[in-house]
């Protein structure tokens, strides 16, 4: 229970209720569930906006809310003029729902041609009717009417908080419910409540925390909750916030629907505190330390609240319906002018002279004068200023409490722990390097560390309360958090900085670093996230310095297409579009040269130098680059793009890099017919030739990537080598590249003609190789569940199903046809877009038994095969159903199974098991 500061106290402990009126909060749907349905239009108001809610509704009024609720409400023609009933016209408002009802078997009609649309719907009628939105039918129902159709509704909730029984007839808020019950119930066969359907998802036991007008750093127009940050709509009851219930989202970023759940709320104003005490005029809750507490847009416990909250605050204590606390709110005296200013201190004492007392307040060192007028505490027990004196000592701290005029109130005094730090104790300054969700990886003098974060934790901006939900944000690599530690290691709060960061600096010459004032032999580089040294920073890279870091921070990255649009124009650029894809814009000089004021005109080729966020640092064209360009032609074609405000459509060419990269160009003439070839880019006038790379037969032998040794034959690997590997060099196929990491080349013996193409520096070492299909790592594995080949004359097609991942596919041919069969493991080779270009069976590798599975390798038949690290595993059982397994489970069961490999080839080659299918023993 909730520690008392002082025996007198004892007296005012109260378990609560005094001067406080208890509001029992029951689900209220006709004030909370209507406004989601309306929003749905699934049952709305009539014109002047009444609800009507015990108005009794007709069969005609309950099929048109079913309707709206189904898959089937755009289909409705309310133009149609069809009668679908004898005693329903076609001009009758109600046809047009009734039509599609009928026809999609949500209801029926009477034996005698009739439907009765004016009689009252019965309590059977509606849950069948809803029941049939959710895909149910009679063979769900059984023979037994009603109640077969009562008791499926009981048994998925779809009757929840509804007590009637059969025969009786419904009221709009009665049908209200049900249609509420239906968006929390999931269709039939479906994992995903019904609500999924419009877009929308419901999520229960959730907590309204704050909005804007409890916390400025909220955004206004959104709401903290439990679940996360939602925006709010016009109609959003700020009375609701503190309470708990379901939420329903929009396109998982807008709240629509709050409904509250059965609470039992308090309110209560405070008076003062003492100590960790909250004082509610003159009275003490009864109220466990731990539990939780909202304040503003952050978390605490009731004890840890106590040092935020000021007299006049309002305390709203939320229970169950057992009368068990569950949590509580407290909101800021709204007469407050200091809501936002922190009144609550710690020093960390260097030293004692008399009654002053030297320390760091907020790493400034300070004085603290000790009074006689002061309260005293000694952690949790009253003291006093003779007491405190005494044993104030270097290294221990002081929580200082001030009033609204800045008057020193109370201390509270903690002795220091004697293996802390006397200088400083709690604060560390943590250096971001980068953020991980709720988690911060710093760096410091070369270390580093990681910290821990909730959504509420405490944070200060600028002297501004926050928290890190709000701030976390605009956190980036460089900015400075300083952190207060409590004396049990837990985050006290956390102090905001911006970092100090130099650039974007485009990397030419020999001194680029200059303008950063540092030492770059002293300083740590870093390169595209590795540490790098200063050699082997390449000119055109972009280049900038934390100083917090003390860092220089550069990035490769490069982009080369076709200059297409500006936005919003070209006289005032925020962003670019090369190629279709758009870039913000971050340098200065990526502004003025792709500004109208710049070089670079709509249609142009050009290369975007990428800094640490993405974003445009500076422009080049492709001659300042480079006078040439490798890579491997993977696409031809024209594109339009405007020359002196006039439409102009040019051949292009992209190309993927042995970087990976994609790079577009405008040419002067089509050059399909060097599709999927390696090809050299030149460059005259801005325009692109392109020519057919000759073979390297010069380049061969084994591959060798260790800490020791890089090297293909007689020829050295840089460091920064870069490959691809290429599925086919026929201009009439469709081409796919990827990129291939040197150290799955390691032990293979690649052939001249496995190297399309091999670049080397002036030091003589390979930094890019283009290679033909080596590893097989770019084509997708599955297994054929059915597979037939039609000749129909010369004409030859073919139909497919098989299993990728786990999820079965089909293919149909023309023209061609695969030589595979059922129940086959195949390879499936696939164009860039992802598109089948082929399939071909798998080798089934001779063994008899699994003895062992150890990280990628698996001992079959004695023999050690390596697997992939994709590697698809099925369980096939007599009737040909296949269903995955993970290779953890396969590693704990493969005793339980007889087991097959597949391979696309030998591991000797680049080849790897590819496919394992386990049949149970």
């Amino acid at each position: 229970m909730k520690k008392i500061a002082s025996v007198v106290l004892a007296a005012l402990l109260i378990t609560s209720g005094f001067g406080a009126l208890p509001v029992f909060a029951a689900p209220a749907y006709s004030d909370n569930v209507a406004p989601l349905l309306a929003e749905l239009k699934i049952m709305q108001g009539d014109p002047d906006g009444n609800l009507r809610l015990d108005a009794f509704v007709s069969r005609a009024e309950c099929t048109k809310i079913a309707v709206a609720a189904s898959k089937f409400r755009d289909t409705v023609a309310t133009g149609s003029k069809t009668s679908p009933f004898k005693d329903v016209s076609a001009d009758h408002w109600a046809a047009p729902y009734i039509t599609v009802a009928v026809k999609n078997g949500l209801c029926k009609g009477y034996l005698d041609a009739t439907f009765k649309p004016s009689d009252t719907v019965t309590y059977e009628e509606a849950l069948t009717m809803f029941l049939r939105v959710l895909g149910y039918s009679e063979e769900d129902f059984g023979a037994s009417w009603p109640d077969g159709q009562i008791g499926l509704s009981q048994n998925i909730g779809l009757s929840d908080s509804l007590s009637k029984s059969a025969g009786q007839e419904l009221t709009r808020r009665d049908v209200m419910i049900i249609a509420y019950n239906l968006l929390n119930t999931p269709a039939k066969g479906s994992g995903s409540d019904y609500i999924s359907e419009f877009d929308r998802a419901i999520t229960d036991d959730v907590v309204l925390i704050a909005s804007n007008r409890e916390d400025s750093s909220v955004s206004a127009g959104k709401v903290l909750t439990s679940a996360g940050t939602f925006k709010i709509t016009d109609d959003f009851d700020f009375n609701n916030i503190g309470k708990r219930g379901s939420i329903t989202v929009r396109n998982n970023d807008t709240l629509v629907s709050f409904i509250p759940g059965e609470q039992i709320t308090e309110e209560y104003i405070v008076s003062g505190t003492m100590g960790s005490d909250i004082l509610f005029d003159g009275n003490i809750l009864d109220v466990d330390e731990g539990t939780p507490v909202y304040f503003k847009s952050k978390t605490y416990t009731y004890e840890s609240v106590t040092q935020e909250i000021e007299a006049g605050d309002v305390c709203k204590v939320f229970k169950d319906k057992n009368n068990e606390i569950d949590y509580i709110l407290f909101t800021t005296n709204p007469k407050s002018s200091s809501l936002t200013t922190p009144n609550t201190k710690t020093c960390v004492v260097t030293s004692v002279l008399g009654d002053k007392v030297l320390g760091y307040i907020d790493e400034t060192l300070s004085e603290v004068t000790l009074s006689q007028t002061v309260s005293y505490f000694d952690g949790d027990d009253t003291s006093s200023y003779q007491q405190i004196s005494s044993k104030i000592k270097a290294g221990d701290t002081l929580t200082l409490r001030y009033d609204k005029n800045n008057q020193l109130q109370y201390i509270i005094y903690n002795r220091v722990d004697t293996n802390t730090d006397v200088d400083n104790p709690e604060i560390k300054r943590h250096i971001v390097y980068s953020i991980l969700g709720n988690s911060i990886i710093t760096y410091n003098k070369g270390a580093f560390d990681k910290v821990e974060f909730t959504a509420g934790t405490l944070f200060y901006e600028d002297d501004t309360q926050t928290s890190y939900s709000a701030v976390s944000q605009k956190i980036a690599m460089g900015d400075v958090l300083n952190v207060k530690y409590k004396q049990n290691g837990a985050i006290d709060y956390v102090i905001y900085e911006e970092g100090n960061t130099i650039g974007p600096v485009t990397v030419s010459g020999t001194s680029w670093y200059s303008s950063f004032g540092v030492d770059p032999d002293s300083t740590t580089i870093m390169r595209d996230g590795a540490k790098t040294a200063l050699s082997d920073v390449k000119v055109n890279d972009i280049a900038y310095y934390s100083k917090d870091l003390d860092m220089i921070l550069t990035y490769s990255k490069k982009v080369t297409g076709v200059y297409e649009s500006a936005t919003p124009n070209k006289d005032t650029p925020q962003s670019v579009t090369v190629s279709g894809i758009t870039y913000a814009l971050e340098g200065v000089d990526a502004f003025t040269k792709l500004s109208s004021n710049g070089s670079f005109n709509l249609g142009d080729t050009v290369t975007l130098l990428l800094g640490k966020s993405g974003e445009v640092a500076d422009v080049l064209t492709q001659a300042q680059l480079s006078d040439e360009v490798y890579g491997y032609l993977i696409e031809t074609g024209t594109k339009e793009t405007t020359v002196n405000g006039t439409a102009v459509t040019k051949p292009f060419v992209r190309l993927v890099l042995p970087s990976g990269e994609s790079s577009e160009y405008i040419t002067t003439k089509d050059y399909k017919s060097l599709l999927n070839q390696p090809v050299k880019v030149s460059f005259k006038d801005g325009n692109a030739s392109v020519s057919v790379v000759t073979q390297q037969s010069t380049v061969s032998g084994l591959f060798t990537w260790n800490s020791n040794t890089r090297s293909l034959g007689n020829s050295k690997l840089d460091a920064s080598l870069s490959i691809i590997e290429v599925s086919t060099t026929n201009p009439g196929d469709s081409g796919n590249a990827a990129n291939v990491f040197p150290q799955r080349l390691n032990g293979l013996n690649l052939n001249a003609s496995d190297i399309l193409y091999a670049e080397k520096n002036s030091d003589g070492k390979i930094i890019e190789l283009i290679l033909r299909d080596i590893t097989g790592d770019m084509h997708e594995y599955g297994v054929v569940t059915s597979a037939s080949k039609n000749t129909v004359g010369m004409s030859v097609s073919g139909s497919y199903t098989y299993l990728l991942n786990g999820t079965s596919k089909s293919l149909s041919t023309n023209g061609a046809a695969y030589t595979v069969s059922s129940g086959q493991p195949v390879k499936i080779k696939t164009s860039e877009n992802g598109a089948v270009t082929g399939m071909s069976p798998l080798t089934k590798v001779n063994g008899s038994k699994v003895t062992d599975i150890s990280g990628s390798n698996i001992n079959f038949g004695g023999k050690i095969y390596k697997m992939s690290d994709d590697i698809s595993i099925y369980t096939k059982d007599a009737s040909y159903n296949y269903s995955m397994l993970t290779l953890d489970e396969l590693k704990n069961t493969f005793e339980n199974y007889s087991i097959s490999l597949y391979c696309d080839k030998d591991d000797s080659v680049g080849g790897r098991i590819r496919i394992i299918i386990a049949t149970p023993k």
